[in-house]
């Protein structure tokens, strides 16, 4: 990561308890935090009496001595993305609340990590909510809303924009690492997957390239082009890379068809290997 041209969000408390780190910020008591990461519980209450938020817990366990010495190096997993959502969410941009990350360390030794979000309710990833509100709708014959799904093609290839604007590099920018959720009648989309974060002073051409054929992969085979290239023209207007515009889009048609071809191979060897069996 680039820590040179990004300001850093205030270090988070660390509590100990016996083998147990809890970084959290002043609004959760550690206790209450590796209670629920323990339990197992859904709700996480906060400090000063304020109603509990319902919470997302997502496990990293059976890490080995191999991965504590490359964590020497590149941190660990767990951290990598702690830091990563503070420092995103500090920035403006939309995620899930970091609201905690828990690890085990028996003898100083990492073996487990916790990291605690906020749940968002009624989210779905980016493949299913096209799917439930576009995608089957036209494969059922029936009517599908032109113009709302204008209005989240724009909304969404804003949000893209803006984080790459912002200088931030998601490595698996794809639909199942978009949350969906309606907030007043409209979509409000936040980003999740934060260990594969990088932070520099501008994304360049190829990192957009690839984000854009990961997200062009990630979408229902049958979505329409049409939206598509919609969801291209008002991801380019406005962006730094606005004069590279027809280079760009053969750029990530070309990864995307780079990509198919490679599940291709790996599918035919797979067929090749069970028809010998």
């Amino acid at each position: 990561m680039d820590r040179s041209c990004n300001a850093h969000p205030a270090r988070p408390a660390c509590a100990r308890r016996g083998d147990w780190r809890v970084y959290h910020s002043a609004a959760y008591d550690p206790d209450a935090v590796l209670a629920a990461v323990l339990d197992g519980r859904a709700a996480l209450a906060r400090a000063g009496g304020a109603p509990p938020v319902p919470i997302h817990v997502k496990a990293l366990t059976g890490i080995t001595l191999w991965q504590n010495f490359k964590n020497l190096f590149q941190g660990a997993r767990g951290r990598r993305a702690f830091a990563a959502l503070r420092r995103f969410a500090a920035r403006g941009l939309p995620a899930p609340e970091a609201v905690a990350l828990v690890e085990r360390r028996p003898r100083g030794i990492l073996r487990a990590s916790y990291l605690v979000t906020r749940r968002v309710e009624g989210a779905e990833n980016l493949a299913q909510y096209l799917h439930r509100n576009f995608v089957g709708p036209a494969l059922r014959g029936e009517l599908v809303d032109g113009a709302r799904l204008r209005r989240f093609t724009r909304a969404f290839a804003a949000a893209v924009r803006a984080l790459h604007d912002a200088g931030v590099q998601h490595r698996d920018l794809k639909g199942e690492n978009v949350l969906i959720a309606e907030e007043g009648g409209e979509p409000a989309i936040r980003f999740i997957d934060f260990d594969s974060l990088y932070f520099s002073r501008g994304v360049r051409f190829h990192r957009a390239a690839k984000n854009l054929a990961q997200l062009a992969g990630s979408l229902p085979y049958c979505f329409p082009m049409s939206a598509r290239m919609r969801f291209f023209a008002c991801y380019i207007e406005g962006s730094p890379l606005a004069g590279r515009r027809k280079e760009l889009l053969r750029a990530a048609a070309a990864i995307a068809d780079a990509r198919i071809e490679r599940w291709l191979r790996i599918w035919r060897r797979g067929r090749q290997g069970g028809a010998r069996r």
